[in-house]
C-alpha cells in the first residue's frame, strides 16, 4: 500500500512512558478508546459495503479498523495515527487479529494526509485538528465519501444523521 502522509518525526517528552515515544506533527486528539459500543454505532453508520477502504484518523491501538475489517471481509484499513507507541499497538492489534494484508497503519500525521483513496473515513480528533483537516474531510464528502466523527462535529458542516452514546457522547455522520 502506498505511504498516505507526508512525516517528519520530533520527539515526545513521555514522563511516564517506559518507552520513549516519537510523534509526527500537531498533536490532534489525546488516545482516548473508543468505547466497543461506539465502535459498533459509528460502523453501522459508515454503511460499509463491498472492497470499501476504511480510513481512521488518529486511529490510536486500531480497535476501529480491527472490528471494521473483522466484520467485513472485503474492505481494507488504513490507520493514521501520531504517536509512535500508540502506532506499534495499532500495527499488534492488527497482527494479533490476522488483519495484516488488509490494514496498514501508519506513523503519520493526519494533516498531510492523502484521503483520495477512501470510500469510508472515522475521525476522533479534537476541534483543532477537526479544523486542520475540514478541507479535505470537505473534499471527501464532496467524492461521495461516509464520514463518521466521534464526539465532536466538523466546525461549519452539518451532519446528515447524530447519534447519543450513554446520553453524552455523539457521533455524526456526514456524506452527500
Amino acid at each position: 500500500m502506498a505511504n498516505f502522509c507526508a512525516s517528519s518525526t520530533t520527539a515526545s517528552s513521555g514522563l511516564f512512558e517506559a518507552t520513549p515515544s516519537t510523534t509526527v506533527g500537531v498533536k490532534c486528539a489525546p488516545f482516548n478508546p473508543t468505547h466497543v459500543e461506539c465502535v459498533s454505532l459509528a460502523l453501522e453508520m459508515l454503511s460499509l459495503g463491498d472492497n470499501e477502504v476504511l480510513f481512521d484518523l488518529g486511529c490510536g491501538d486500531g480497535r476501529f479498523l480491527v472490528e471494521g475489517c473483522r466484520l467485513h471481509e472485503t474492505i481494507r484499513g488504513i490507520g493514521i495515527e501520531y504517536d509512535s507507541l500508540l502506532c506499534d499497538r495499532a500495527r499488534t492489534a492488527v497482527e494479533a487479529a490476522g488483519l495484516s494484508g488488509r490494514v496498514e497503519v501508519y506513523h503519520q500525521n493526519v494533516v498531510d494526509c492523502d484521503l483520495t483513496s477512501a470510500t469510508a473515513i472515522f475521525v476522533y480528533l479534537v476541534p483543532t485538528g477537526i479544523a486542520l483537516i475540514r478541507t479535505a474531510l470537505e473534499e471527501a464528502i464532496k467524492r461521495g465519501v461516509r464520514i463518521v466523527t466521534y464526539v465532536f462535529s466538523i466546525p461549519g458542516l452539518e451532519p446528515k444523521r447524530i447519534e447519543l452514546f450513554k446520553k453524552s457522547t455523539k457521533l455524526y455522520l456526514y456524506s452527500n
